[in-house]
């Protein structure tokens, strides 16, 4: 980087990438319109690029004396600057083992907040993108696939809280094994990398022992309210999707036997005098998918 327009004859505006031998290394294209001011150049360890100096734009993109590029030249949009540097210029970036960037300048402001000559960027927070949308389907035999989808494209890892019922296979792949009594709790977060920090870790699903698996993940949550509950008789499940069925488990997966009280689109009553005192599971399901929500019988 630096103040030029033109290499052995090639126009090229102040940043240029050369093979070793000094010829032009095409698979790179730099996009700033005139030639401005570079002063400060980092690769982070991903083979982004981080550029520095006296410009407010890149081909059509505002950016204000800082930008991050692909490793082929083209804007990274997921280096976000705000309003950027203002009153003067960038003229030093560093890295930090911890992935945060020092900036030096004679700046006296960043994206609105005030700091004179020197800055220091964070990675960003992870905490609300990673919950973005998750779903799963099922495989053969007992194997589902987790699927993530975050705004930011982050990698997502899962990970259970009690192998022994259910475990996760090549990042991806929950396993639900054969484990009369328990349950496991499924549950993802974004590890961090160069730019993000790492995540809290989230419930995305849940895995009783006798294979019943209750997802939280999918899109369109189906909220569900069940009263009272604990109860000795008879209780009322509240959705906020039309119900379609309703079905009930013993601890070892055996289906029991109901009665329906009352039936409403959106609210059931259910009387289960009948059944032994302990721990049930209903499987509800609604227009929005399948739940699975823990009944304690008095």
């Amino acid at each position: 980087v630096g103040f030029f327009n033109n290499y052995d004859g090639n126009p090229r505006n102040s940043i240029i990438r050369l093979n070793s031998n000094g010829n032009i290394d095409n698979s790179f294209s730099g996009g700033f319109i005139s030639a401005p001011e570079l002063y400060a150049l980092a690769i982070q360890p991903n083979g982004k690029i981080l550029v520095g100096g006296n410009f407010t734009n890149y081909s059509v993109f505002q950016r204000n004396r800082i930008i991050r590029l692909n490793s082929d030249g083209s804007i990274d949009n997921d280096f976000s600057i705000g309003s950027g540097f203002h009153n003067g210029v960038v003229r030093s970036i560093a890295l930090q083992p911890d992935g945060k960037v020092l900036v030096g300048g004679s700046f006296n402001m960043y994206n609105g907040t005030p700091r004179n000559g020197i800055a220091r960027l964070h990675r960003r927070d992870a905490q609300n993108v990673v919950q973005s949308t998750f779903s799963m389907s099922p495989l053969s035999g007992n194997k589902y696939r987790f699927f993530a989808s975050t705004s930011a494209n982050l990698k997502t890892k899962f990970f259970s809280t009690n192998p022994d019922i259910a475990d996760i296979e090549n990042d991806t792949i929950l396993v639900i094994k054969q484990y009369p009594v328990g349950e496991a709790d499924i549950k993802a977060y974004h590890p961090g990398d160069e730019d993000t920090l790492p995540s809290d870790t989230i419930v995305v699903a849940t895995v009783y022992g006798h294979g019943l698996v209750n997802s939280f993940s999918d899109n369109g949550f189906t909220q569900t309210t069940i009263y009272p509950n604990p109860t000795e008789v008879k209780f009322c499940v509240k959705t906020n999707s039309a119900i379609e069925s309703l079905q009930l488990y013993n601890l070892q997966g055996v289906h029991q036997k109901i009665k329906v009280v009352r039936q409403k689109e959106y609210e059931w009553e259910i009387e289960i005098g009948e059944l032994s005192q302990g721990i049930y599971f209903l499987e509800l399901v609604t227009a929005k998918g399948k739940v699975i929500r823990k009944i304690t019988k008095w």
